[in-house]
């Protein structure tokens, strides 16, 4: 309600008819049900907004909870693929290991009986000389016998066919 300080009808502007009042007034109880309209529209709209974002959000986390698995899943998969390599690397060292120890041992054995082997074909040997200490030969031995080597020699026949033949084979043998 508007008070005034002129009586009605005084004003001009009173006096002009507005024939877009009825219209206004209209639009304006219209506008205010429209509001009212709205505002039930509206919160439903933000009910529905809400759900949608709740499905969303609800989507998503199963997305993620999916991927995560799929991921542990994966690395799981990748983490027993790594193990059985470091496994097979492991084994495969082993196993060197062991074959270096078998070659090794083999080859001692071997050593072994070559030595052997010599050791008893150095006993079977007819040139041999063995002298221990308490048995030296006497000067005069020695002379001796170091004359009929030099008579030997001279006359062509220290180095016999069957002596050149055996050492022959024990430098081929490498038994030297």
């Amino acid at each position: 309600m508007e008070i005034r300080s002129q009586p009605v009808g005084q004003n001009p502007q009173d006096r002009r008819v507005d024939i877009t009042r009825p219209t206004r007034e209209a639009l304006k109880s219209g506008v205010e049900e429209a509001v009212a309209e709205n505002k039930v529209d509206a919160a439903a709209e933000e009910a529905a907004k809400a759900k949608r974002i709740k499905n969303a959000r609800e989507e998503h986390a199963e997305a993620l909870d999916k991927r995560v698995d799929n991921a542990r899943e994966q690395e799981s998969k990748e983490q027993r693929i790594q193990n059985a390599r470091e496994q097979a690397v492991r084994e495969r060292i082993q196993n060197a290991r062991i074959n270096r120890q078998d070659r090794i041992e083999n080859a001692r054995d071997i050593d072994e009986r070559k030595q052997a082997e010599r050791i008893k074909n150095a006993r079977n040997l007819k040139d041999e000389i063995r002298i221990s200490f308490d048995a030296r030969p006497t000067d005069a031995e020695r002379t001796a016998r170091l004359q009929s080597l030099k008579d030997l020699h001279d006359a062509g026949k220290l180095h016999d066919e069957e002596r050149l033949a055996r050492a022959a084979e024990r430098l081929l043998q490498g038994d030297a």
